[in-house]
């Protein structure tokens, strides 16, 4: 427990810290869905968040696919709910995984060790996309072995920006099996991004905070935007 108030701005007004996150959440259930988020911390002396603030420097990759701009961010590019260095790994754990012993490749992830408000969320600037493209906004996560509180508790994956509806899918993650990764939603969230892209930010959010379960066993590695590719040419060919 903290001996100090909180204030968490885009997520939820107050939560006084002399009882514990969780309950507070509980509690509270009060949400901004402004996408991105500062907090405010008032004590006696200084600390740290509990929450993890999205930081854009080094952590975005680009690269070209069908002849477009494809991005990932990885999960220091996105703010986490209750992912904060104060949290000390009681909620979210980061860590290294070796994907290939022989090579050494190796990445960063962040494992959901429990919570009861599940919420991460992040901007880019729409000019990191090629304009007048369509693309597939996905999540890459798998199950870890110890997964559960999903069953009764959709995950909803949401995206937008100005001048568009917004593109939202509700997932059951408990129908994916564990220790395989997946690119989340199954065929992503289709959006295209406006011809004129200099202006304006996406928004992105993935959250479940409505069940009361407490949720465990996901580990997340990043979120990509990648441009479909073209159309295959229908006309009969005589």
């Amino acid at each position: 427990m903290y001996e100090c108030e909180t204030f968490v701005a885009y997520s939820f007004e107050a939560t006084h810290c002399s009882i514990s996150p969780d309950t507070a959440i509980i509690h509270i259930k009060i949400i901004k869905r402004a996408l991105g988020f500062e907090s405010h911390t008032r004590c006696s002396h200084t600390m740290t968040s509990p929450h993890q603030r999205a930081d854009l420097v080094n952590n975005i990759t680009e690269w070209e696919e069908n002849g477009k701009k494809a991005i990932s961010l990885n999960t220091r590019a996105i703010n986490i709910i209750w992912g904060g260095e104060a949290s000390k790994d009681r909620y979210w754990k980061r860590t290294i995984i070796k994907e290939s012993e022989d090579k050494g490749f190796s990445f960063e992830v962040v494992e959901l060790l429990g919570v009861y408000w599940l919420e991460l969320t992040g901007k880019i600037p729409l000019n990191l996309l090629s304009p007048g493209t369509t693309y597939t906004f996905s999540v890459t996560l798998k199950l870890t072995p110890n997964v559960s509180g999903w069953e009764n508790n959709l995950v909803m994956f949401r995206l937008s920006f100005p001048g568009d509806t917004a593109k939202v899918s509700a997932v059951e993650l408990s129908s994916y099996s564990d220790g395989e990764w997946v690119d989340v939603p199954n065929g992503g969230l289709v959006f295209t991004v406006p011809q004129d892209n200099s202006y304006g930010m996406l928004s992105f959010a993935i959250y479940e905070f409505e069940g009361e379960e407490w949720k465990k066993g996901v580990i997340v590695k990043n979120v990509k935007f990648v441009p479909q590719a073209p159309q295959a040419d229908l006309r009969t060919i005589i």
